[in-house]
């Protein structure tokens, strides 16, 4: 997957893609929605790590 400048920005800063899947879906209420999904293994990445790339705008 191809990121423009912005991928180019996140290689320096040795950011990762995660993919999330949906697992399924259900009707809560009529307006809410509740979805599952896998995180793409983003709970595995240590910590410190994590935090530099939500601040990179991953």
């Amino acid at each position: 997957m191809r990121h423009g400048w912005e991928g180019v920005v996140l290689k320096l800063f040795r950011a990762k893609d995660f993919t999330f899947t949906v697992t399924g879906a259900e009707h809560v209420t009529e307006r809410y929605r509740r979805v599952h999904f896998t995180d793409g293994n983003l709970r595995a990445v240590p910590r410190p790590q994590l935090v530099e790339q939500v601040k990179a705008g991953a």
